[in-house]
């Protein structure tokens, strides 16, 4: 865990695949301490244990000028110039395009500048961890920044339905859910007052066990004021024989087209 408010580290995880680990974070350009001006989230970010042999993305809002990505080539200041030698030193790879600008002032000067970088090292390389990486304008919602996008993508896979039951959730009664609902959470008044008091801090172990509460409560409510859903005897794959045999004879019927052209 990072512990720091300006950095996330998230991992995603899908099924048989490798766990993806992505890092966001924002170094404050203008500290007000000089002990903060000397360890910003990109200095701390090097002191995290970060795994070299799984897929490890680096991305977010950096505020560094260097010659690998800058649009000028000035020089960079000393922490910027350990911070590269430390992402080579692990491995990481920079996606950004030399000198092209992520950020574009609001004000009248209309500056540009590379500050919005992403950086994967060899395993996220090796599966296409940041496949069609790209910078979006589109998606920067008014901001000064532009947005940095890439697709995860190791193939879809069906999930199984984790509750073992499906319902008819479109004929669910509201209200009669919600009083459902309400009388499962009374069964646990306690850890529900704990609960609604968001001042209090709680273990990543608590937060787990509050999820699954929850989740019951809610599986619970559910099962009392849903019906079941039941397959229909008239239901009928979408795919079969008499449309394949359709299929196959258009087809020929193609095939014998194209052979009658060529003639």
């Amino acid at each position: 865990m990072a512990y720091d408010l300006d950095i996330q580290v998230l991992d995603i995880e899908q099924g048989t695949f490798p766990t993806t680990t992505v890092v966001n974070l924002y170094s404050q350009p203008r500290a007000k301490s000089s002990l903060a001006r000397c360890s910003d989230a990109s200095t701390r970010l090097q002191r995290l244990c970060l795994p070299r042999n799984k897929p490890v993305i680096l991305s977010g809002d950096w505020n560094k000028h260097h010659p690998d990505w800058s649009i000028k080539n000035s020089l960079p200041s000393d922490q910027t110039r350990h911070l590269v030698e430390w992402l080579r030193e692990q491995g990481y790879t920079l996606l950004n395009e030399k000198g092209v600008p992520t950020y574009f002032e609001h004000r009248a000067r209309g500056s540009t500048s590379v500050l919005d970088l992403t950086f994967a090292n060899h395993a996220a390389l090796a599966i296409d961890a940041t496949k069609e990486w790209t910078i979006d304008n589109k998606l920067s919602s008014g901001s000064d920044h532009h947005a940095l996008c890439w697709v995860i993508d190791h193939g879809s896979k069906e999930i199984e339905n984790i509750t073992g039951t499906k319902y008819n959730l479109k004929d669910t009664d509201p209200v009669a859910w919600q009083e459902a609902f309400t009388t499962e959470i009374a069964t646990h008044h306690d850890w529900w007052q704990s609960l609604c008091n968001l001042q209090q801090p709680r273990s990543p172990t608590e937060l787990d066990h509050n999820m699954e509460l929850l989740t019951e409560a809610m599986k619970t409510a559910t099962a009392a004021t849903t019906k079941e859903k039941q397959p229909s005897k008239k239901a009928k794959p979408w795919w079969m024989e008499a449309l394949g045999a359709v299929n196959a004879e258009r087809m020929s019927l193609c095939q014998q087209q194209q052979a009658h052209i060529a003639q």
